[in-house]
């Protein structure tokens, strides 16, 4: 009885195998193909689907394997043995969603741009400046002209209105000057290939772009008699130039081994100064010609105070044309002859940051809104001006004058970094 159950069971058994072995035997006429389908969206939205398709030889449907299951079932030897790999369900939704979302945001891109392109913007004020000296502030006689990134704000004494010089390369304005006669502006920039650019203030249109610096330009100014400018590139370019701006010129050129930090043309045109840090300087202009001639400099005589950091320079009007005058920052005004040689000080015993000449007065502009006037002849003071509110401090709150003359020593004030002078109406 035993061997006969026995052999049952190993019967059974065999069956088993036998019909698992029949049913787990695929057989492929054709090989399994994979084709690329492109699909046309309504808004030329094109997604790239790769739809695996099993062409059979029945009509009956064969699950796909997996590739632990079909290694146990087929042996790798077999030449009809296929293994399909397939993504997902959630991750061929997950990249129709991503590929959708990104195609929605171009389009969105687009149609903002198009919509932007039909409207145009004004600007009607600017709130703040990016000045931090005398080279991004010129006045004439009507108009005060100062840097607001890259943009020139015109504001008019008279009128008490704003209005605008934009420039379109989106450079910051790192210097600029108004024409004596107050027709043109010229600005520099930072950046690589900075250029020097000539506007026109009556309509804000660009007249002439300059361009021979590699870097930034940190100061700019017209020629007295308007028909040459100069631009000085900065610590970097280390590149002086005359240009005759109308003709689209160079006239001179030499090279600068420091940081230029304001330049001031005499009152007859013939020769500017520049001051920074250990550096006065008088370069001297001479006639036009047909190429680039050499720039000629001559250092000033500063004896003692070669090691002082220079901030600004003004050359001197009417009786005092042949004088000139530097500030450092540590607080010492100096008179310079027309030797270059220093014939007077002042020491203010404070932080100065800028000057302002005119016909009768001399301003210097210090640290804790300090503002002094002196007489140009001999360095002699003459007054100050009261200074601004202190900073913090809301106008609207204060109850009595006292607060605003009179605050307690934890109170501080702003600095005077640039000045202005028209001698026939106000400071």
């Amino acid at each position: 009885m035993k061997e006969v159950m026995r052999h049952k069971r190993t019967t059974i058994d065999n069956n088993t195998i036998s019909s698992l072995a029949k049913v787990s035997t695929i057989k492929l006429i054709k090989p399994v193909t994979l084709l690329r389908r492109l699909t046309n969206h309504k808004k030329d939205e094109t997604k790239l689907k790769r739809i695996p398709e099993c062409r059979l030889s029945s009509s009956s449907q064969i699950p796909l394997l997996t590739t632990t299951q079909q290694n146990s079932i087929f042996p790798t030897s077999s030449s009809h043995s296929i293994i399909l790999s397939t993504p997902s369900l959630s991750t061929v939704r997950q990249r129709k969603m991503t590929s959708y979302s990104a195609l929605k945001r171009k389009a969105q891109r687009q149609t903002d741009l198009q919509t932007t392109s039909r409207f145009q913007v004004n600007l009607e004020h600017v709130l703040g400046f990016t000045s931090i000296s005398n080279s991004l502030v010129s006045q004439d006689r009507t108009t005060l002209a100062y840097a607001a990134g890259s943009t020139v704000v015109l504001y008019n004494i008279t009128s008490q209105k704003q209005d605008f010089i934009i420039n379109n390369a989106r450079k910051a304005i790192t210097s600029l000057s108004l024409s004596p006669d107050g027709k043109f502006l010229v600005t520099g920039e930072c950046g690589h290939e900075p250029k020097v650019r000539v506007w026109d203030v009556h309509d804000k249109s660009q007249c002439v772009e300059l361009g021979d610096h590699k870097f930034a330009i940190d100061c700019v100014s017209f020629c007295p008699n308007v028909e040459r400018l100069v631009s000085i590139g900065s610590l970097h370019d280390g590149s002086i130039y005359v240009w005759g701006w109308r003709e689209k010129k160079k006239l001179a050129s030499n090279k600068c081994t420091c940081a230029v930090r304001r330049i001031a043309f005499a009152e007859d045109g013939s020769y500017f100064v520049t001051v920074g840090n250990r550096h006065v300087k008088f370069w001297y202009l001479s006639a036009p010609s047909v190429e680039v001639i050499p720039l000629k400099g001559r250092l000033a005589i500063l004896a003692e105070r070669k090691d002082n950091m220079f901030t600004d320079v003004v050359c001197g009007r009417g009786d005092c044309a042949n004088m000139t005058y530097t500030i450092t920052h540590n607080g010492l005004v100096s008179q310079f002859n027309e030797h270059r040689q220093m014939c007077a000080e002042k020491d203010l015993k404070e932080k100065a940051n800028c000057l302002a000449i005119g016909d009768v007065y001399l301003i210097v502009g210090c640290s804790s809104g300090s503002v002094f006037i002196f007489s140009p002849q001999n360095l002699d003071y003459i007054t100050s001006l009261p200074r601004p509110h202190f900073l913090g401090v809301d106008i609207g709150f204060i109850q009595s004058l006292d607060q605003l003359i009179c605050p307690q020593h934890t109170q501080y004030f702003p600095d005077t970094i640039a000045l202005c002078l028209d001698e026939d109406n106000a400071i």
